[in-house]
């Protein structure tokens, strides 16, 4: 049985407070606007495929690291 992992809104956010980035930050290195990364951090939406790679990027993290864990 194959399971699907979902993108983590809570781990999104821990990332982005472990880099001491603010909002307007994170969203200014993934070229989106602040309120999409708050959107994104409180699950109201999700971000994509690129939209994750940039997102571990500007954390320097893994885009695994962005998933709840399986």
């Amino acid at each position: 049985m194959e399971s699907t992992r979902q993108f983590s809104a809570d781990k999104l956010s821990q990332w982005r407070v472990l880099r001491e980035m603010s909002l307007t930050a994170l969203a200014a290195k993934v070229s989106r606007n602040r309120q999409t990364i708050y959107n994104w951090e409180n699950g109201r939406t999700r971000p994509g495929a690129n939209e994750l790679a940039a997102l571990a990027a500007a954390l320097r993290c893994e885009i695994d690291e962005l998933y709840e864990a399986a």
